[in-house]
């Protein structure tokens, strides 16, 4: 098992563990629930909401024309 040749500073140790710490997610507002949700992302509870809006868009007949170009 390898040693090391020196003892290392508590300052070098610091800086190498410097990238351990804990990092607090961006938490901002929604702006429908007013619930609390990662920034960039849908919020949890509105999130059926949009999966549901998804599926009942019905697709018009210019839109298959447009996609089989």
């Amino acid at each position: 098992m390898a040693l090391p040749k020196r003892r290392t500073p508590k300052a070098k140790q610091r800086q190498r563990r410097s990238h351990h710490r804990i990092i607090t997610p961006h938490l901002v507002r929604c702006t429908t629930c007013n619930a609390w949700h990662i920034s960039h992302h849908v919020c949890e509870v509105c999130e059926d909401d949009y999966n549901d809006a998804a599926e009942a868009a019905p697709v018009t007949e210019a839109e298959d024309a447009d996609d089989e170009e």
